[in-house]
């Protein structure tokens, strides 16, 4: 069996990728998941400034498998009375993000998510170069 020079280093250089990887995917995520909700709320209707004030995001969550952030619009702030007088209730931020009998959409939650795409995977796969000539570097 012949050695091969340097593997010990390529070992290293392979257990400490993922470590980094992990690290900038989290960080480009949690760029993209701020500049998203800027982009909701600019685009949100301002009759009253409710609906801007109900989009927020989660903290950037990480599991064994996967990195992800929650983006969220609506909820008790916007929820009202289908009718006066009715016991049903609806969230307006659905009725302006996907329209209804009364009122045309106005979408303002999913284009900007939908802009990002491959921004967020551009930029993922910048920063995971980065990182693998980076622990390359180290080890």
């Amino acid at each position: 069996m012949a050695k091969l020079p340097g593997r010990s280093r390529g070992l290293r250089v392979l257990k400490n990728l993922p470590k980094a990887a992990r690290k900038a995917v989290r960080e480009s995520i949690d760029v993209e998941a701020t500049n998203i909700g800027r982009r909701q709320k600019r685009l949100a209707p301002k009759r009253s400034g409710t609906l801007a004030s109900t989009i927020e995001r989660s903290e950037v969550r990480e599991t064994r498998r996967d990195v992800s952030v929650t983006l969220m619009a609506g909820g008790d702030r916007t929820t009202k009375p289908v009718r006066n007088g009715a016991d049903t209730e609806y969230d307006y931020a659905l009725g302006v993000e996907f329209g209804n009998e009364d009122m045309p959409a106005q979408p303002f939650f999913y284009p900007p998510i939908r802009g990002a795409n491959k921004r967020i995977r551009r930029r993922a796969r910048r920063l995971l170069k980065q990182a693998a000539k980076e622990a390359v570097q180290r080890s």
